[in-house]
């Protein structure tokens, strides 16, 4: 399956941004949990995603045309019972006895299946919503907080029909909760940290004031940190806007997919290519993926050491070493 992408898409409504320069990447055919405070854009995001609204900038790519979506209101047709508002959407490819079987899975009694769904309790039509769109033949399942107002034994039997029923598929799943997240075994992506700063907000904080947060692209180098034993992402961004002190800096990368990982950074001309114009040199922990081209933000988090200029290259490996050391020890115990 094709992961899906928001390549700084941004959305405007009455002049307000709601979306403003999103990065992330949902994981095609896997499971990814969607966070955030209310009124954040979640919702628009999704509508973005289904087609129901156009980016005002950016791209999305990988979005199938073929979407199931159990949104925040159930949607059915009152006058159908539960088992006629699943087949509606399935038509003949799936037989009454199969719906009535996956109806039963989310706990559904089997005299409340030929009921009209106006008679169902809020739980019930819930979950019928949530059946239907799992047998509909999508590439795509949106779940827009679809676990509302069922109690912890309904809401645990529905999330295992949702993962027996969808593997391989790509699921999004929209929620507040983190127990439901711990249940959905997803991916998590919260929404606010995907978002660069709005233009009213400095490219990153005054001196002295950490943590403090830039965004940029990741450029390519010359490789001389992977040659030497520490491969590093070079980050470019204007450094106008950005008055803290060269040197070294223990930090914490955000990449385009949600995750966040340890990190330490170079601030200034970089050590392995000096004679280069200012930038940000990043060598993340335990990491060793290609992110070139890829928008990612860096999170400073402790100034270490100033600048050095090095007499050789053996040096200045012995004291990035050293750095990288440092770096994991505070990871550890993040008071010293």
């Amino acid at each position: 399956m094709t992961d899906i992408v928001f390549n700084g898409v941004s959305k405007r409504f009455d002049g307000q941004d709601v979306l403003k320069d999103v990065n992330l990447v949902f994981p095609g055919g896997a499971l990814s949990c969607l966070m955030g405070p209310s009124g954040i854009g979640k919702t628009t995001l999704l509508n973005l995603m289904m087609g129901f609204a156009q980016p005002d900038a950016g791209q999305i790519l990988g979005a199938p045309h073929k979407i199931a979506a159990v949104f925040q209101e159930d949607r059915l047709c009152e006058d159908f019972s539960a088992v006629q508002n699943v087949r509606f959407i399935t038509g003949g490819r799936v037989t009454p006895a199969t719906i009535r079987e996956h109806l039963s899975k989310v706990h559904l009694p089997q005299e409340s299946l030929d009921k009209p769904a106006c008679l169902l309790s809020g739980g019930m039509r819930r979950r019928v919503a949530i059946v239907r769109a799992v047998l509909h033949d999508a590439e795509l399942l949106i779940l827009d907080e679809a676990f509302k107002g069922l109690d912890d034994v309904t809401r645990q039997a529905t999330i295992d029909y949702i993962l027996e029923n969808t593997k391989g598929k790509t699921v999004i799943a929209v929620t507040h909760e983190s127990r439901e997240t711990e249940l959905l075994k997803g991916k998590i992506i919260r929404l606010e940290d995907t978002m660069q700063k709005t233009h009213e907000e400095s490219t990153c904080d005054v001196r002295g004031q950490l943590p403090l947060k830039v965004t940029g692209v990741v450029i390519g180098g010359k490789k001389i940190g992977r040659r030497l034993g520490f491969p590093t992402a070079n980050l470019s961004f204007p450094f106008g806007g950005c008055d803290v002190d060269n040197g070294v800096y223990i930090a914490r990368i955000c990449l385009p997919d949600g995750r966040f990982l340890p990190a330490v950074l170079n601030h200034g001309h970089h050590p392995t290519i000096p004679e280069g114009p200012p930038a940000v040199e990043v060598h993340i922990l335990d990491f060793d993926e290609e992110i070139y081209g890829q928008k990612v933000t860096v999170e400073y988090l402790r100034f270490t050491r100033p600048e050095i200029k090095f007499a050789s290259e053996e040096v200045m490996r012995q004291r990035v070493m050293q750095d990288i050391s440092e770096a994991r020890a505070w990871f550890l115990n993040p008071s010293v």
